[in-house]
């Protein structure tokens, strides 16, 4: 997580499939197999990363990439 990306290796030929950055801290993550997202707790940043992996199972679509972030945090003016 230190590295801030997330290697998907196929299991089988044991290949780099895709590399996905733009994480400060990925820590936990869970698939949507029928949306075909991948949601990523960021720790570093205390928000959770949504990313599009529709192009492991389609290769017509983009590389995996994050294309929400849920939780951004706010701090008041007064927070110290």
């Amino acid at each position: 997580y230190n590295a801030g990306t997330i290697y998907v290796i196929d299991m089988d030929t044991r290949e780099t499939v895709s590399i996905i950055r733009g994480f400060s801290g990925p820590f936990d993550l869970a698939i949507d197999v029928v949306r075909r997202f991948l949601y990523v707790a960021d720790f570093r940043s205390s928000v959770l990363r949504v990313v599009d992996v529709r192009s492991l199972v389609d290769s017509t679509q983009p590389p995996p990439r994050i294309v929400a972030t849920l939780g951004a945090l706010t701090f008041s003016e007064g927070l110290q």
